[in-house]
């Protein structure tokens, strides 16, 4: 099921390519001035959750979501807890 959700084959050309843009981002990052929420899996393989703690740090007025357990993909069990969070957040 999760594989049919997700599957999107351009995607991962996508990914890769954002990957390999060098340079520091922050200073794009700290431009962002809409309300923001940084969702971050505990569990990230390939994203520590310094990361995420960062980029949360560096957006004035960001909040941070860590999903315990959670890795680089979004179960299906965790979805409403996002959804809820992004709702959230669209309301402030």
């Amino acid at each position: 099921m999760e594989y049919d959700r997700s599957y999107y084959p351009q995607g991962i050309a996508r990914q890769l390519a954002a990957m390999a843009v060098p340079g520091n981002i922050k200073p794009k990052i700290i431009a962002i001035v809409a309300p923001t929420i940084v969702i971050h899996g505990s569990e990230d393989p390939f994203n520590l959750i310094e990361a995420g703690k960062d980029i949360a740090t560096t957006i004035p007025g960001a909040e941070l979501l860590i999903l315990d357990g959670m890795g680089h993909s979004f179960p299906s069990e965790i979805i409403p807890r996002i959804i809820n969070a992004i709702v959230a957040n669209s309301n402030k």
